[in-house]
C-alpha cells in the first residue's frame, strides 16, 4: 500500500483537511475540530503592526489544538502545535481572499506516516517512529533518522559491523554502504531499496534543500522493506496457496 502523500503536505487549511490515520488503533481517521484550536499572535508580530508597509501576511502566529480519532472503540486524543500563516489568494472576480494555513510541528502521540507490520521488532519500530516525529519540524534531521533506521534494520538482521583487513590482522568498521552490499547476497530486492533510502539519508547530511517529497520517498522505501522483512501476510498467503494446490481442493 502506498503512503497517501496528500495527507502529509507542509500545511493544511480548514477547507482542505488531511486524511491522517490514527497511530493507536490504525483504523480510525483523525478529525480536526477547530473549536478546539487556539491561535495566538506573537508579541513581536503584534508590535510590528504599526510598521510602515505592514500587511496581514506579516502576522506571525502559532496554534495549539486537539485532534480526535473517529473510531468509537478508540477515541484517541492527539495534541498538536504549529505555526499559522495567512496567504492572500485570488478569489471570485479577482477579489483577494485570506487563507489560514496551519503548519504542524508537533503531535503527541506521534503521528505515524504509515502503519508498521505488527511483527516489526521493538528497536526497529522505535527508530522509525522517532523519524516520524522529525518529519514535521526538521527535514534534515528526519533524513538522517531514516539513515539510522537502515542501520537498526541491518543490526536486527545480524549484518556484520566489521570486516577483516586485507592482511586479516585487523578488524575494520564497515560503513553503511558496505553493510547493504553484504545484505545483497541474502536479499537483493530489499538491499536495492535500502541503498536507495541511504542516498536520501546522505543527501540530508549535505543538502539543506531536501523536501517533503524526498522524505516521503524514503518512508515509502522503508515501508516496503518492513513489509518484506517482517510482515507474515505474504508468507501466510503463500502457505495457504501451496497447501490447497497440494491437496487440489479446499
Amino acid at each position: 500500500m502506498k503512503i497517501y502523500r496528500d495527507s502529509f503536505e507542509e500545511y493544511f487549511t480548514k477547507e482542505n483537511l488531511p486524511h491522517w490515520i490514527c497511530s493507536t488503533c490504525k483504523i480510525g481517521i483523525l478529525e480536526i475540530d477547530f473549536t478546539k484550536f487556539q491561535v495566538f499572535e506573537t508579541k513581536e508580530s503584534e508590535q510590528s503592526r504599526s510598521d510602515r508597509g505592514w500587511n496581514i501576511t506579516h502576522v506571525s502566529r502559532f496554534y495549539i489544538g486537539l485532534i480526535n480519532c473517529n473510531n468509537k472503540k478508540c477515541k484517541e486524543v492527539y495534541s498538536t502545535a504549529g505555526t499559522v500563516s495567512i496567504e492572500i489568494l485570488g478569489g471570485k472576480r479577482k477579489l483577494p481572499v485570506e487563507e489560514e494555513q496551519f503548519y504542524p510541528h508537533y503531535f503527541y502521540p506521534i503521528l505515524n506516516l504509515f502503519i508498521l507490520p505488527e511483527e516489526t521488532p521493538f528497536e526497529v519500530e522505535e527508530s522509525i517512529v522517532n523519524s516520524f516525529s522529525l518529519f514535521w519540524i526538521d527535514k534534515s534531521a528526519c533524513g538522517n533518522a531514516i539513515r539510522t533506521c537502515l542501520e537498526v534494520i541491518l543490526d536486527d538482521k545480524k549484518i556484520p559491523k566489521t570486516q577483516l583487513s586485507s592482511n586479516s590482522k585487523r578488524r575494520l568498521k564497515r560503513n553503511l554502504n558496505s553493510r547493504i552490499d553484504y545484505f545483497k547476497d541474502l536479499n537483493p530486492d530489499v538491499s536495492e531499496k535500502l541503498m536507495a533510502a541511504k542516498w536520501i539519508g546522505n543527501e540530508s547530511s549535505h543538502n539543506s534543500l531536501i523536501d517533503n517529497e524526498d522524505l516521503l520517498d524514503g518512508f515509502q522505501l522503508l515501508k516496503y522493506v518492513l513489509e518484506k522483512l517482517y510482515s507474515t501476510t505474504d508468507r501466510d498467503i503463500t502457505k495457504i496457496a501451496r497447501n490447497i494446490n497440494k491437496r487440489k481442493k479446499p
